[in-house]
């Protein structure tokens, strides 16, 4: 019940965040039309998925990649990404995207060039998700101060996992 409460509240933030940055878009029609149609691709993959536990890193990673589909007509080439995997295995619907999402807030404001690596692996003992981008502003005291960071920290936790901040990054393990 913590989980689906918990993922209710993201997809606000979420829906929130892009519908300001469709409003920037308004003055390049064939961009917003795009940003539009990928809206709400992303919005009826989040109805399908929310009576659901767990999606496939495959899915995740489809949704993730529209939404920086999304950013990139707004910014342009101030962002690039890069998305590298070769693992299947189950995650909670939307744990990827609200960190991408906090990438983009906290960095392409600033001026500069924003380039977001997502890497989906295998160690020993756990599957990762490692998010880092060019910025490194990541740091420990974000997390209770906003809501994509906090939320999904503990959604990731309630699911069994660990969230780490690295390196101005953020890696999740999934025990295997």
């Amino acid at each position: 019940m913590e989980m689906k409460l918990l993922s209710s509240k993201t997809n606000p933030h979420f829906l929130f965040n892009s519908l300001n940055m469709i409003i920037t878009l308004l003055k390049k029609p064939h961009k917003a039309e795009t940003a539009i149609l990928d809206l709400s691709d992303l919005l009826r993959n989040n109805l399908e998925n929310s009576e659901k536990s767990t999606v496939s890193i495959e899915e995740e990673l489809d949704s993730v990649r529209k939404y920086l589909s999304i950013q990139k007509l707004r910014f342009s080439d101030k962002l690039q990404y890069e998305i590298i995997n070769s693992e299947k295995f189950d995650i909670p619907p939307l744990i990827i995207q609200p960190l991408v999402e906090n990438s983009i807030k906290h960095n392409i404001s600033k001026g500069a060039n924003l380039t977001i690596k997502i890497c989906i692996l295998r160690d020993n003992h756990s599957r990762k998700i490692r998010i880092f981008d060019s910025g490194k502003r990541v740091i420990p005291s974000m997390i209770n101060k906003g809501t994509g960071l906090t939320i999904t920290k503990k959604r990731i936790e309630n699911f069994g996992g660990k969230f780490l901040i690295l390196n101005g990054g953020i890696e999740i393990s999934f025990k295997l």
